[in-house]
Protein backbone atom coordinates (compact mmCIF):
# COMPACT_ATOMS: atom_id res chain seq x y z
CA UNK A 1 0.00 0.00 0.00
CA UNK A 2 1.35 3.41 -0.95
CA UNK A 3 0.05 5.79 1.69
CA UNK A 4 1.02 9.23 0.40
CA UNK A 5 3.19 8.26 -2.53
CA UNK A 6 4.34 10.95 -4.94
CA UNK A 7 6.46 10.24 -7.98
CA UNK A 8 8.99 12.63 -9.49
CA UNK A 9 11.58 12.31 -12.21
CA UNK A 10 15.03 11.48 -10.85
CA UNK A 11 17.18 14.56 -10.37
CA UNK A 12 19.85 13.03 -12.63
CA UNK A 13 17.58 13.07 -15.72
CA UNK A 14 18.37 16.74 -16.29
CA UNK A 15 21.69 18.54 -16.34
CA UNK A 16 20.84 21.96 -14.93
CA UNK A 17 18.26 23.20 -12.44
CA UNK A 18 17.21 26.64 -11.31
CA UNK A 19 17.23 27.51 -7.64
CA UNK A 20 13.46 28.08 -7.87
CA UNK A 21 12.93 24.56 -9.25
CA UNK A 22 15.05 22.99 -6.50
CA UNK A 23 13.29 24.99 -3.76
CA UNK A 24 9.94 23.82 -5.17
CA UNK A 25 11.18 20.23 -5.10
CA UNK A 26 12.14 20.65 -1.43
CA UNK A 27 8.66 22.00 -0.67
CA UNK A 28 7.03 19.00 -2.38
CA UNK A 29 9.30 16.55 -0.58
CA UNK A 30 8.58 18.11 2.82
CA UNK A 31 4.84 18.25 2.10
CA UNK A 32 4.33 14.64 3.20
CA UNK A 33 5.78 15.26 6.64
CA UNK A 34 3.77 18.48 6.95
CA UNK A 35 0.58 16.63 6.00
CA UNK A 36 1.25 14.00 8.68
CA UNK A 37 1.68 16.65 11.33
CA UNK A 38 -1.46 18.57 10.29
CA UNK A 39 -3.89 15.71 9.62
CA UNK A 40 -2.62 12.93 11.87
CA UNK A 41 -1.34 15.10 14.69
CA UNK A 42 1.90 13.08 14.81
CA UNK A 43 4.74 12.03 12.56
CA UNK A 44 5.58 8.57 11.20
CA UNK A 45 8.39 6.92 9.27
CA UNK A 46 6.39 7.38 6.06
CA UNK A 47 8.25 10.51 4.99
CA UNK A 48 11.70 9.04 5.66
CA UNK A 49 12.77 8.74 2.03
CA UNK A 50 11.43 12.20 1.20
CA UNK A 51 13.45 13.68 4.08
CA UNK A 52 16.56 11.83 2.92
CA UNK A 53 16.15 13.14 -0.64
CA UNK A 54 15.41 16.70 0.56
CA UNK A 55 18.50 16.63 2.76
CA UNK A 56 20.69 15.53 -0.16
CA UNK A 57 19.31 18.24 -2.47
CA UNK A 58 19.72 20.92 0.21
CA UNK A 59 23.26 19.74 0.93
CA UNK A 60 24.12 19.95 -2.75
CA UNK A 61 22.55 23.42 -3.00
CA UNK A 62 24.62 24.67 -0.05
CA UNK A 63 27.87 22.70 -0.44
CA UNK A 64 28.19 21.97 -4.18
CA UNK A 65 26.20 24.53 -6.16
CA UNK A 66 26.62 27.74 -4.11
CA UNK A 67 22.86 28.33 -3.85
CA UNK A 68 22.70 29.70 -0.30
CA UNK A 69 23.25 32.90 1.64
CA UNK A 70 26.91 31.87 1.89
CA UNK A 71 27.26 32.86 -1.75
CA UNK A 72 28.99 31.12 -4.63
CA UNK A 73 31.14 28.79 -2.57
CA UNK A 74 31.60 25.06 -3.02
CA UNK A 75 32.50 22.81 -0.13
CA UNK A 76 33.80 19.88 -2.15
CA UNK A 77 33.99 16.43 -0.65
CA UNK A 78 37.39 14.86 -0.43
CA UNK A 79 37.91 11.16 -0.83
CA UNK A 80 39.54 10.82 2.58
CA UNK A 81 39.22 14.02 4.57
CA UNK A 82 41.32 14.44 7.65
CA UNK A 83 39.38 14.13 10.90
CA UNK A 84 39.84 17.88 11.49
CA UNK A 85 38.47 18.78 8.05
CA UNK A 86 35.52 16.42 8.43
CA UNK A 87 34.64 17.83 11.85
CA UNK A 88 34.95 21.46 10.75
CA UNK A 89 32.86 20.89 7.62
CA UNK A 90 30.12 19.08 9.50
CA UNK A 91 30.07 21.70 12.23
CA UNK A 92 29.69 24.47 9.66
CA UNK A 93 27.27 22.94 7.15
CA UNK A 94 24.85 20.76 9.12
CA UNK A 95 23.10 23.67 10.91
CA UNK A 96 22.93 25.64 7.63
CA UNK A 97 21.48 22.64 5.79
CA UNK A 98 18.98 22.10 8.62
CA UNK A 99 17.86 25.76 8.45
CA UNK A 100 17.62 25.59 4.67
CA UNK A 101 15.29 22.58 4.81
CA UNK A 102 13.24 24.06 7.67
CA UNK A 103 12.51 27.22 5.69
CA UNK A 104 11.39 25.12 2.70
CA UNK A 105 9.23 22.96 4.98
CA UNK A 106 7.37 26.06 6.17
CA UNK A 107 6.60 26.77 2.50
CA UNK A 108 4.88 23.38 2.29
CA UNK A 109 2.45 24.21 5.10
Amino acid sequence: MALGLTMQLPIDDKHTYTKTYLEGTLIVLMGGRSAEEIFLGHITTGAGNDIERATEIARKMVCDWGMSALGPLAFARRKKPSSWAAKSRNTATIPKTRRFISTRKSGAL
